[in-house]
């Protein structure tokens, strides 16, 4: 599974792009978005992830996030997937666990 990767199929879809389109957005190949959906590549930089974020409206701290969770070795995974999980409830830094 590849939080980056789902996402950006997803968003993908819904704005009825294809992957030639984005590609060219991102300034990158139609072949290079393929693997990043499929999970086949690893999430990209930062640099990178900034231009999805533009081309897909999305928030580059978020998806930075997935990148990172998709990018953790599996000594930490459990852990990044826990972080990810306290991102998106929402709880702000610093506050007590239920």
């Amino acid at each position: 599974m590849s939080h980056f990767g789902d996402l950006v199929l997803t968003l993908r879809k819904e704005r009825r792009l294809t992957m030639e389109v984005l590609a060219r957005k991102i300034g990158s190949h139609k072949g290079y978005i393929s693997g990043i959906e499929s999970g086949k590549v690893n999430p990209p930089s930062v640099k990178v992830i900034k231009k999805y974020a533009k081309a897909l409206g999305q928030d580059v701290k978020h998806l930075v996030r997935l990148a990172w969770v998709d990018k953790a070795p599996e000594i930490i995974r459990e852990d990044a997937e826990r972080f990810l999980e306290w991102c998106r409830s929402g709880m702000p830094p610093g506050a007590p666990k239920p």
